[in-house]
């Protein structure tokens, strides 16, 4: 009985230690709701689908799911998460975004115990979303890359190099493509 009371109280201690100290800390910004409108805010643990803000002025924090804020942005990171509708899902998640221009690049990152998993997920154009690292085989992203930046032979080249597909390459090739320097890690 003492043993199924000490796992329980040390369980219990764990999950209180993550929650205080694992959890990301409220930080300054601002939400941009579908409507159009802007609202400074503090967000405090945004979720996939969902962020809780607190308006300046204001004594309770809200939440918005993607269906009401379709971005919100840390000002002091400079770090902007939009609501993406990823393939073979319905409901949008709030990804970040790495790169813009003609290409679009946002990452997931996708918690699962104590690790983070990262996917990239692209937008070109009007085209639809497409996922280029994470989930599907590697070949598969490879593939649905290369069909993006096939219209630029640089960038090809660049992703065929020699060397592994790796998120850094696949980051380079868009940045690359979209006309910034290439990251020499």
């Amino acid at each position: 009985m003492l043993v199924k009371i000490l796992v329980a109280l040390g369980s219990l201690g764990f999950f209180v230690f993550e929650i205080a100290f694992l959890s990301p800390k409220p930080q300054q910004g601002y939400v941009i709701t579908k409507q159009g409108d802007t609202i400074a805010c503090i967000i405090k643990r945004p979720q996939n689908s969902s962020v809780y803000y607190k308006p300046q002025g204001d004594t309770l924090f809200h939440r918005g799911d993607a269906g009401f804020i379709k971005e919100y942005k840390y000002t002091r990171k400079q770090q902007l998460f939009k609501a993406i509708t990823i393939p073979a899902t319905l409901t949008p998640v709030y990804m970040q975004l790495i790169d813009s221009g003609k290409i679009n690049l946002f990452a997931f990152h996708e918690r699962v115990g104590k690790q983070v998993n990262t996917h990239l997920f692209a937008i070109k154009g009007n085209q639809p979303v497409v996922q280029v690292f994470g989930y599907n085989d590697k070949a598969d992203n490879k593939t649905s890359l290369s069909q993006l930046v096939n219209d630029n032979q640089q960038a090809t080249d660049l992703l065929n190099n020699e060397g592994s597909y790796t998120i850094n390459k696949v980051t380079n090739c868009i940045r690359f493509y979209n006309g910034g320097s290439v990251d020499a890690k």
